[in-house]
C-alpha cells in the first residue's frame, strides 16, 4: 500500500540514499500481484513496479543525480525527491551510519495491546508442512466441519449441564483443567495461523504472548500473509485459528458424552463451551480479531479499520462543527458506521466485559478490587477524552470556527452535566451471603458500601458462577447492629476453593424470606437510587479513598 507522506514531516535526505538493514523488495509472486516491500518482518507496503525498482535501486552507490540516470524515464528530479521523501517518511531509508535496530521482544502495539515475542515458529511450522497438507483436502476439512458442529449438539444434549457449571461455583480442579485446556487451545490456534500461512508460501516470524485490551493471549505474527496473491488465501490464513478452536471444541463436546458423569466430564463440557465462545468472539470485525483480518483480507483493503475510523472521524467533524476534510476511502457508504463502530467498541469492550461483568467481583476483593475497578472507569473516560481532541484537532486543521468549536462543546458539556445530574440509577452494593446453623450473614467488604447498608433494604441472593450469577433466594437486612468479622476470600470468588484465606469485613444479620440454593454465595443490596454521577462516584470512587 502506498502511503502519503507530508514534505513537512519528511526529514533530510541522505545525499546517497539507501534501503534500511531490516527492509526487503519482494517481486511479485504471480503476473497481476504487486510488488512488496517489508520493514523489519512487521510492516508491508504495496507499491507499484516504479517505486519498486527506485527501491531496489537504493544501494548507498549512488546520489539522486546518479539515481536519474540509473532509473531513466519518466523520472524527474521533482518525482525522485518525492519518491525519496516518502520512503523516508515510512523509515526505509538507512540514517546514517547507524546500526539496523534490533528486534525487540516487547512491542507496544496501540491502542491497547503489549506482544512479547517467545519464538520464531517458522522451522516448526515447515515440519508440520505435511500434516498441514492432508488437513486441507476436502475430506480432511468435511471431518473438521461435522466435528464442530457436532460438539454444538452435543452441547445442546447436555444444556442444564452447562448452565449448572457456568453459573455456580466450580472445583479447583475443574477449572483447572479448562484453564490448561483453553491454554493449549488458543496455542493450536495461533499454529494454526502459522501454518495455513506457510502452506501458502509465507513465513509466520514471530510468536508469543500479550496483554490484548487487558486480556491475556497468545499471537502468531502473519503479517507476512499480505505478500500472498490472492484475497482467499490472506482470508483462510485469518480464519484458521477460529477454524481450529471449533474443531477442538467439538471434539472436546463429544468426548465427554463418553465419560461417565464425573469431574472430569464437566471440566470437558465447560473446556468445550469456554472455546466455543472464545472463538466465537474472535469473528467481531470492530477490534484486531481475527474477523476483522478476515474482512480486510476479503476487500483487499490495508489498514481497514485505520481508515474506516479516520472516516468516521470526518463525518462526525463535518456535523458537528460543519468542517469537511477528505475521506480516506471515498464512494463506500459502509464505511462511517463501521468506523463508527471500531470507535466505540473498544470501550464497549472495556465497558462491558471490565464494568459489567467483573466489577462486581472486584468491588468484593476490597481495596484491591476498587482500585481495578476505578482503573477501568478511567481507561474509558482517557478513550473518550482522546477521541474528543482529535476531532478537535481535526476541525481546526479544517478551518473550523473557533466560535463554532466552544459552542459545540458548550452544548455537549451541558447535555453531559444534565445526564450525569438527573438521569437516575438504582444503586446496589455488592456483598458475599453464609448461611449456616447460625442463621445467614451479609458480608460487605468496603466500609463505604457498608455505611449504606440500613435495615429493612432488600437483599438478592445469587449464585457466583464463572460468567452467569442467577438469583436463587431473597431477603432482608435485620434489625441487629453490624460487626466487624474475618471472613474466607472464596466466600466472594467464582471457585470452590478450600483455602483459609481470609479478609475484613462488615457483617450485617440476615432474615430471608427466599431460601437460596447454596449455603453461600454473592448478594446484592439495593440502597435506593442515584443520580448517574452520583452512583460513578459511589460505586467507583468512593471505595479507594
Amino acid at each position: 500500500m502506498t502511503q502519503q507522506i507530508d514534505d513537512r514531516d519528511a526529514l533530510s535526505l541522505p545525499a546517497r540514499p539507501r534501503l534500511a538493514a531490516d527492509v526487503r523488495v519482494h517481486p511479485p509472486v504471480e503476473e497481476g500481484s504487486p510488488w512488496i516491500i517489508e520493514r523489519d518482518g512487521r510492516r508491508y507496503f504495496r507499491v507499484g513496479p516504479d517505486l519498486a525498482r527506485l527501491a531496489q535501486s537504493l544501494t548507498g552507490d549512488h546520489d539522486q543525480r546518479e539515481l536519474l540516470v540509473v532509473l531513466g524515464r519518466p523520472w524527474t528530479e521533482e518525482v525522485l525527491t518525492g519518491a525519496l521523501r516518502q520512503l523516508h517518511g515510512l523509515k526505509l531509508l538507512a540514517d546514517g551510519d547507524a546500526p539496523p535496530p534490533k528486534r525487540r521482544r516487547v512491542a507496544v502495539v496501540p491502542p491497547m495491546t503489549i506482544q512479547i515475542t517467545v519464538l520464531d515458529p517458522s522451522r516448526i511450522l515447515r515440519r508440520l508442512a505435511p500434516l498441514t497438507d492432508v488437513l486441507g483436502r476436502r475430506p480432511a476439512l468435511l471431518a473438521c466441519l461435522a466435528l464442530a458442529i457436532g460438539g454444538l449438539v452435543a452441547l445442546a444434549l447436555q444444556a442444564p449441564t452447562v448452565d449448572e457449571l457456568i453459573s455456580s461455583p466450580v472445583p479447583l480442579t475443574v477449572f483447572a483443567v479448562v484453564f490448561l485446556g483453553n491454554f493449549l487451545a488458543t496455542v493450536v490456534h495461533e499454529m494454526a495461523h502459522g501454518a495455513v500461512l506457510t502452506h501458502f508460501g509465507g513465513t509466520p516470524r514471530r510468536m508469543g504472548f500479550m496483554l490484548f485490551y487487558l486480556v491475556p493471549a497468545f499471537f502468531c505474527d502473519v503479517s507476512d500473509g499480505w505478500r500472498l496473491p490472492r484475497g482467499a488465501q490472506r482470508v483462510r490464513v485469518a480464519l484458521a485459528g477460529i477454524a481450529a478452536q471449533f474443531v477442538l471444541a467439538g471434539a472436546t463436546a463429544l468426548a465427554s458424552l463418553a465419560v461417565p458423569d464425573s469431574t472430569l466430564r464437566s471440566s470437558l463440557v465447560l473446556l468445550s463451551a469456554v472455546i466455543y465462545v472464545a472463538g466465537s468472539v474472535n469473528v467481531i470485525p470492530f477490534v484486531k480479531f481475527d474477523g476483522y483480518l478476515a474482512l480486510m483480507s476479503h476487500l483487499d483493503i490495508s489498514d481497514l479499520r485505520t481508515h474506516a475510523m479516520a472516516d468516521a472521524r470526518s463525518f462526525l467533524v463535518r456535523v458537528l462543527f460543519g468542517v469537511r476534510t477528505e475521506r480516506v476511502l471515498p464512494g463506500r457508504r459502509w464505511v462511517v458506521p463501521y468506523g463508527l463502530g471500531c470507535l466505540l467498541f473498544p470501550l464497549v469492550l472495556v465497558g462491558f466485559v471490565g464494568l459489567r461483568l467483573w466489577s462486581e467481583i472486584f468491588a468484593r476483593m476490597g481495596y484491591v478490587g476498587a482500585m481495578i475497578n476505578l482503573s477501568l472507569l478511567l481507561l474509558i473516560v482517557c478513550g473518550i477524552g482522546k477521541e474528543l481532541v482529535r476531532l478537535h484537532r481535526a476541525a481546526l486543521d479544517g478551518g473550523g470556527r473557533l466560535a463554532r468549536l466552544l459552542g459545540v462543546d458548550l452544548v455537549l458539556a451541558a447535555v453531559t452535566l444534565a445526564v450525569l445530574t438527573q438521569g437516575q440509577v438504582a444503586r446496589t452494593v455488592p456483598a458475599g451471603y453464609v448461611a449456616d446453623g447460625d442463621g445467614a450473614r451479609l458480608y460487605v467488604t468496603t466500609s463505604s458500601d457498608a455505611g449504606e447498608i440500613r435495615p429493612g433494604q432488600q437483599v438478592e441472593l445469587r449464585d457466583n458462577g464463572l460468567l452467569r450469577r442467577p438469583q436463587t433466594g431473597a431477603g432482608t437486612i435485620g434489625d441487629a447492629p453490624s460487626e466487624h468479622a474475618k471472613i474466607s476470600m472464596t466466600t466472594f470468588t467464582p471457585l470452590d476453593l478450600d483455602i483459609d484465606l481470609s479478609t475484613g469485613v462488615v457483617a450485617f444479620r440476615l432474615d430471608v424470606a427466599d431460601p437460596p440454593a447454596h449455603d453461600h454465595g454473592v448478594a446484592r443490596v439495593e440502597v435506593g437510587e442515584r443520580s448517574l454521577g452520583g452512583w460513578l462516584y459511589d460505586s467507583y470512587v468512593a471505595p479507594v479513598l
